[in-house]
């Protein structure tokens, strides 16, 4: 788990609910554990350290109803210390080699895969049990008697084996978090990626992916030869639209031209937002007479679809300025060419589709 949490940044909802995941199918296994524990310590008629599992068995069951509660400091902190004291406890009566000290290793990974901790808790913790760990290591072999009897030796390969199962289970749970981490930045970066190349008021492309597409565009030109027409489209009287009405009425007056003008363009033509009230657009593998035909429906289709109501309702109008582009072209030069025609629009009196200058001599 890669979150973590602190006073001022609490852990992600999503990463609290992997501890208890993780909290509730570890004290489950230990519950489990322990009860195949005291029936070997009563077997073997070790009466200390079936009272000791007869606890143990108790603690995990409240750990459990505790982390249905959502205590989840609460069950870490008596997992901690059940697990050293009765691994203390166990290897005192039968020795280092019972195994019973494993069970210490395994809550150094557990420790750092406690979310509802900050890092420095985690940090302290697992260097306490590193601790721990040696202390009873250096005890052990100093003051502790080892249990010469064979059963031992089965507690040596089962301590093992259930240490490795307990180190397994943290793994699947941190392969999956990882797991999950991964999904969940591949969302955002998809998200990212695509609020960096759309307009956030109409919700087409900016002028960043237009100025790419034009790009990519001209390339295929290049390679394969054609043309592709090049709109400049700018709203007449935009500014006194936001100086009379706002720019909140201004904004939707946008937003409802984008879809106009998306609605009357083809499949694979391209529509972005150039900047304020102009809007490019880019017909692929269309010639000027094409590119003159969709610019003429796009206009009438506008002014038809929006109004704006200001006393009597009054149609939003639109200039429009055409070029044509192929591979031999320069995209500046093409995007001058539909500005200057757009500019001659705009002095002939508004609400018109002119042609560019290169667009009519590249025309035949």
């Amino acid at each position: 788990m890669v979150a973590s949490g602190s006073a001022l940044n609490p852990p992600a909802p999503v990463a609290i609910h992997q501890s208890q995941n993780l909290l509730r199918h570890l004290a489950k296994l230990a519950l489990a554990g322990h009860l195949v524990i005291l029936v070997a310590v009563w077997a073997a008629d070790i009466p200390i350290l079936v009272a000791i599992n007869i606890a143990s068995v108790s603690i995990y069951a409240t750990a459990l109803a505790l982390n249905r509660r959502r205590a989840y400091v609460a069950v870490m902190m008596i997992g901690l210390a059940e697990v050293i004291i009765h691994a203390w406890v166990a290897t005192a009566i039968l020795g280092w080699s019972s195994g019973f000290h494993i069970y210490v290793l395994t809550l150094v990974p557990l420790v750092y895969f406690f979310d509802p901790w900050p890092l420095q808790y985690r940090v302290a913790s697992s260097i306490f049990v590193a601790v721990v760990y040696v202390t009873l290591a250096w005890t052990a072999g100093r003051l502790y008697a080892e249990d010469p009897r064979p059963f031992v030796l089965w507690f040596r390969y089962g301590n093992l084996l259930f240490g490795a199962t307990i180190l397994s289970l943290l793994s699947f749970f941190y392969g999956k978090a990882i797991g999950r981490v991964q999904h969940e930045l591949q969302i955002q970066n998809v998200q990212l990626d695509t609020l960096a190349r759309k307009d956030a008021l109409t919700g087409i492309a900016n002028r960043r992916e237009a100025q790419a597409t034009l790009d990519l565009q001209h390339m295929h030109l290049e390679r394969g030869g054609g043309t592709f027409a090049v709109l400049l489209l700018d709203l007449d009287h935009f500014k006194k639209i936001n100086d009379t009405l706002g720019h909140d009425r201004g904004d939707l007056v946008l937003k409802h031209a984008a879809d106009s003008l998306r609605r009357n363009m083809r499949a694979d033509d391209f529509l972005a937002r150039w900047g304020g009230e102009e809007f490019l657009a880019i017909l692929p593998r269309a010639d000027l007479h094409g590119a003159m035909t969709v610019a003429e429906k796009m206009r009438l289709n506008l002014q038809n679809d929006v109004h704006v109501k200001a006393g009597t309702p009054t149609p939003v109008t639109c200039t429009i300025g055409v070029s044509v582009c192929t591979g031999a072209s320069v995209i500046n030069e093409v995007l001058k060419d539909a500005d200057e025609a757009l500019y001659c629009g705009k002095e002939s009196g508004r609400n018109r589709v002119v042609a560019g200058h290169v667009a009519q001599a590249l025309s035949p």
